[in-house]
């Protein structure tokens, strides 16, 4: 009997408990069903109805985090998962599962590799979003089992994260802005760190940063904590002359001045 899964690249769950193969080839195979799976970043829509006319104000929209529903069957080879096999598949399922209600950074991770594409692609920092389903078996063959996760990222990226110090050209490949994280080595108290291709810069002029010390600096977050997790220094930020930026779509020069820096970044997707 051929196994049903629709779907035959490879997937990687990732959780505090390790990686768990989906669409293996042998073994415990966790197989895909296309028909039931979606992945999509909501649309945040928000719009004032004018009362004294037949139309409404339109305000900007942006993307939400990105959602993902899987759907699959527990294989066991060339068969259907049954009894004694069954459970032990889907009590590893469910431990994964469950290990993503609050997994920490870097330990929730949905990861696959397209056709005919060289890298694997991911949804980082994933949590559950909906708990594991098990539904009736599928024309009496072997059962469904659903369950969703989601990302507060509005994309999903390369597995592969660049390092790149700057000044540098930062070549987004991919079809949709990439918020990086940006380390701002001391000793310095004053830098201007610019996307030239925008125009879109932040300024930092106040507490010093000491030799052998940097400053991380997150774009989506819109934070700035020495060492990554020590004091705010948010404070220190020009807020007048200062916004977090993406890496638009295609080549971004990207400049600081007063201070060396290194980018952690990678080509997004929607």
């Amino acid at each position: 009997m051929a196994a049903t899964g629709e779907w035959d690249i490879p997937f990687v769950l990732t959780s505090p408990y390790g990686t768990l193969n989906l669409n293996a080839a042998t073994g415990d195979r966790y197989l895909l069903i296309a028909s039931g799976c979606d992945m999509g970043a909501p649309l945040r829509v928000t719009k004032d109805n004018v009362p004294q006319g037949n139309g409404s104000i339109m305000h900007r929209r942006f993307e939400q985090g990105y959602e993902c529903r899987l759907t699959l069957q527990p294989w066991v080879d060339e068969r259907p998962a049954c009894a004694a096999d069954l459970v032990r598949m889907l009590d590893t399922l469910n431990k994964h599962v469950r290990g993503l209600l609050n997994a920490g950074d870097n330990q929730g991770r949905l990861a696959w590799l397209p056709s005919g594409i060289a890298g694997y692609r991911m949804l980082d920092d994933i949590r559950l979003l909906e708990r594991l389903a098990i539904g009736s078996p599928d024309s009496g063959i072997a059962s469904i089992v659903t369950f969703a996760i989601d990302t507060a990222y509005p994309y999903a990226q390369d597995l592969t994260q660049l390092s790149t110090a700057l000044n540098a050209t930062l070549t987004n490949t991919g079809t949709v802005a990439y918020w990086p994280v940006i380390k701002v080595f001391g000793p310095t108290s004053a830098w201007t760190l610019q996307n030239v291709t925008t125009g879109k810069q932040l300024v930092y002029n106040g507490t010093a940063i000491a030799g052998g010390n940097y400053v991380e600096v997150d774009m989506f977050r819109n934070t700035m904590y020495l060492n990554g997790n020590g004091a705010n220094r948010i404070s220190s930020l020009n807020m007048l002359t200062s916004d977090f930026f993406p890496l638009e779509v295609g080549a971004n020069i990207m400049t600081i001045a007063g201070a060396t820096a290194t980018a952690l970044w990678a080509p997004a997707y929607t």
